[in-house]
């Protein structure tokens, strides 16, 4: 599921990624306030381990850079 409703912080209970619930909280907090393209959340969607919880999007460019995927 991708949502973007939860305009919190709580990264605990809402994280960008949470693989164990697939759920993707693409809110602007956690965005950055910065664009996710389609294609780059697709493509981590399909890479992404079955236990990844990545709080936000410098987490995700961390994960993405560590097993070398591109993230725009």
């Amino acid at each position: 599921m991708i949502h973007g409703h939860h305009h919190n912080n709580d990264t605990d209970t809402f994280p960008l990624i949470d693989a164990s619930a697939r759920r993707v909280n693409v809110s602007v907090e956690l965005l950055e306030y910065s664009p996710l393209t389609l294609g780059t959340l697709t493509t981590v969607l399909g890479e992404w381990p079955e236990q990844t919880h990545l709080e936000t999007i410098s987490d995700l460019r961390s994960w993405a850079a560590d097993v070398g995927l591109q993230v725009e």
